[in-house]
């Protein structure tokens, strides 16, 4: 059996210092084999953790893989 494995990627920044404008764009695949990816931004460390939190529970299986994921995005994915 080929070992699972997924990527995600975080670009943070702030706007002029101000850590209340924290924002990320975050880029994933859960299914890189099948060259799946998607894209999304997230607002404030609270959202942004809770992105990264729901994805590392995707990718353990904890809930269903990329529906779970996806619906962690307020602003949404593409």
């Amino acid at each position: 059996m080929a070992e699972s494995w997924g990527v995600l990627v975080l670009r943070v920044w702030v706007r002029d210092g101000d850590p209340a404008t924290l924002r990320a764009h975050i880029s994933q695949s859960l299914e890189v084999a099948a060259r799946r990816y998607s894209i999304g931004v997230a607002h404030g460390m609270d959202e942004i953790l809770a992105v990264v939190r729901t994805w590392l529970g995707a990718y353990c299986g904890i809930r269903p893989r990329m529906q779970a994921f996806m619906s962690a995005f307020p602003t949404g994915i593409r």
